[in-house]
């Protein structure tokens, strides 16, 4: 192998690294505290905690939550190893559905990649949404439900619009 074949091998892999999920052990990750999201500035108390039911993989916890926390990082206070990837609200990897819980009164979403159907259904992202009222139950680990809700009829051909290319010609 030539020096450019190991320099682009060792690009590729140092990419990979970069872009791939973070499904790594707690131990292994860098805490960190997200914040509330400009979109829910004035909006949330973050003196007031709620109690809220969080279900992973079959496996049930209450967890204590204050209004400026997500439920991600609520997730990571009594869960190992909860799914997420950006924290951004784009890739869908820490989508969680509400399973009690109405928007608005018990809790708040700030930006979202979901589409209408999705959200509809009562799935979010847990890394935008923010609990503002008692009561909620949330299971998390619904990236592949949400995945095939939102691009698996892309895949599979079925969407109205597989036709026709890009600029629609």
């Amino acid at each position: 192998m030539n020096a450019l074949s190991v320099l682009i091998l060792v690009c590729f892999l140092v990419s990979a690294q970069c872009f791939a999920p973070s499904f790594q052990a707690r131990s292994m990750r860098t805490p960190m505290r997200m914040g509330v999201p400009l979109e829910l500035e004035g909006k949330l108390d973050p003196s007031k905690t709620w109690e809220i039911e969080l279900t992973l993989d079959g496996v049930t916890k209450m967890v204590t939550v204050s209004e400026a926390d997500c439920v991600l990082e609520a997730a990571e206070k009594v869960f190992d190893d909860p799914p997420f990837s950006c924290r951004n609200g784009v890739c869908t990897t820490c989508s969680c559905r509400i399973v009690e819980g109405k928007e608005g009164e018990n809790y708040k979403l700030a930006v979202h990649g979901l589409g209408e159907t999705a959200l509809s259904q009562g799935f979010t992202m847990s890394c935008q949404t923010h609990v503002t009222g008692p009561g909620v139950k949330i299971e998390l680990n619904q990236y592949d439900t949400v995945y095939e809700m939102q691009y698996g009829q892309y895949e599979k051909g079925t969407a109205k619009d597989t036709k026709k290319s890009f600029f629609g010609f």
